[in-house]
């Protein structure tokens, strides 16, 4: 059962999982990114965690941009 850390390590250089990462956070549901982090095997990731994630989306979403400009 892969995590979050799972998913950071594995899915860096993946753009296209990482954009759809950043549109989930940005819309704010925790049930739908837990869903997505299920759409890929990633079934580690509670929704609690989700709603952690969600609930710091604003310093990931600026991580982002200053360090992944092109995400």
């Amino acid at each position: 059962m892969a995590d979050f850390i799972d998913f950071i390590a594995k899915e860096a250089g993946n753009r296209e999982v990482g954009k759809k990462f950043i549109e989930l956070l940005k819309k704010g549901d925790a049930a739908e990114l837990k869903s997505f982090f299920d759409s890929i095997d990633y079934t580690g990731v509670s929704l609690d965690d989700c709603k952690t994630l969600i609930n710091n989306r604003q310093n990931i979403i600026n991580s982002t941009e200053t360090n992944l400009k092109d995400y």
